[in-house]
């Protein structure tokens, strides 16, 4: 799909969904341990840190969550904590609260393949290659 139809340009994941993070997302998402929205919105800053990483980024959203998915909308608290940390307003996110992206309905699950992508992964996660990645969408200007 073209950039201009889907309204993004680039997709990164920030880590691959695997063993011991794999573990604290699980407790994150279905355990309601929402101390790991803090290191994983910590992590995302570190990311965005990175030099270079940010460049002619617009800003950057999460794969949104249903609304009502219990026991809390795990992205929007990641990306909740990110903002957090980001103490000096220096990357593009969106105030608590006040997210881009709000999912309506929830998605089927993509089918089982193997992660393979760390960092920039927009080409992988697009074909569905990695599946369960900690992936953020990235708004760059067309």
């Amino acid at each position: 799909m073209p950039v201009e139809q889907r309204g993004f340009s680039r997709v990164d994941t920030v880590a691959v969904y695997s063993g011991a993070l794999r573990d604290k997302i699980h407790r994150l998402k279905y355990a309601g341990a929402y101390g790991w929205a803090i290191i994983f919105g910590r992590l995302l800053v570190g990311w965005m840190e990175t030099p270079k990483q940010m460049e002619g980024v617009d800003h950057v959203v999460g794969n949104p969550t249903q609304a009502g998915r219990q026991p809390f909308q795990h992205t929007e608290v990641i990306m909740d904590a990110a903002y957090t940390k980001n103490v000096p307003r220096a990357f593009p996110l969106s105030p608590p609260g006040a997210h881009r992206l709000v999912k309506q309905t929830e998605t089927l699950p993509l089918p089982k393949t193997s992660s393979t992508l760390v960092g920039g992964g927009a080409r992988g996660l697009a074909r569905g290659r990695s599946r369960g990645a900690l992936a953020y969408l990235v708004i760059v200007p067309t």
